[in-house]
């Protein structure tokens, strides 16, 4: 037996207005602009503030809505409850899933530390300068790309594509560059330099085949072939050392780019 409900048209304004109501909550749910994973995106000082009053616990049910400039270690670092440790691990994991989905510029930058073109590793104010360095060799023109002027991951403008130990690679390593590499291969760049830099601190101690004290030795290192060889084979480490020969070409190619002055030696 069938049963039919006769309503007015009041009633029925009223059940589609509660609808409504219904799909629009439902809708902020999934917006990253209301709710993320089922949590409620509140600003920045409004999370810092659930957190100082609530305790991490609490403002571990809120996402940010932006990325701190200063990082986010404190959200995770020295939780001594194993539990609470590994909620904030998952909950930090999703935050950074929303900070990707909103392409966030705080969050963008960070992802450009192990860039080539970044200048972090400078203004830490203790390695040589390699990245500046290498990146000369990407200059045309006239024109310096480093250090980068965007300093966003979402906003990179290498984009295009460069498959490293392609003929790309030879041009990159060569006196004269006319492609804008991609921005993979300047992260490739970016882990020849940081190694390079071991070396160069391997060789500042007492014991080293060559002893650098000053940016005119490393300059010397840098622009000399066998010095170079010499001083990668006693400090690269062994998950570098199949980067030796490579290093020492690109090294070799672009010696005439490389001035003392570019140098620091702490």
């Amino acid at each position: 037996m069938l049963y039919y409900y006769i309503v007015t048209f009041k009633d029925l304004r009223r059940i589609i207005a509660e609808k409504n109501k219904e799909m629009e909550i439902e809708a902020k749910f999934y917006d990253p602009t209301y709710y993320w994973k089922g949590r409620k995106i509140v600003s920045l000082d409004r999370w810092f503030q659930i957190k100082e009053n609530h305790g991490l616990k609490v403002a571990l049910q809120y996402f940010p809505n932006d990325f701190p400039r200063f990082g986010s270690p404190f959200i995770i670092d020295n939780i001594e409850d194993q539990v609470l440790k590994e909620e904030a691990n998952h909950w930090y994991s999703d935050f950074t899933k929303l900070m990707e989905y909103s392409k966030n510029t705080e969050y963008g930058k960070t992802k450009c530390f192990h860039c080539l073109l970044s200048p972090d590793r400078e203004e830490a104010g203790i390695f040589i300068g390699i990245n500046k360095i290498i990146s000369k060799a990407l200059d045309t023109n006239g024109t310096t790309v480093y250090p980068c002027k965007i300093l966003n991951r979402f906003a990179c403008p290498y984009d295009k594509k460069m498959i490293v130990g392609s003929e790309e690679e030879e041009e990159i390593s060569g006196y004269n560059v006319t492609k804008k590499p991609d921005v993979d291969y300047l992260f490739y760049l970016s882990e020849l330099a940081f190694a390079v830099e071991l070396a160069l601190a391997k060789a500042q101690e007492e014991d080293s085949v060559f002893r650098i004290r000053s940016s005119e030795d490393a300059y010397q290192v840098l622009t000399n072939r066998e010095t170079l060889e010499m001083v990668l084979q006693q400090g690269l480490k062994e998950e570098h050392m199949h980067y030796k020969d490579r290093i020492v070409k690109l090294f070799t190619n672009m010696k005439d780019r490389i001035k003392v002055e570019d140098l620091t030696v702490y």
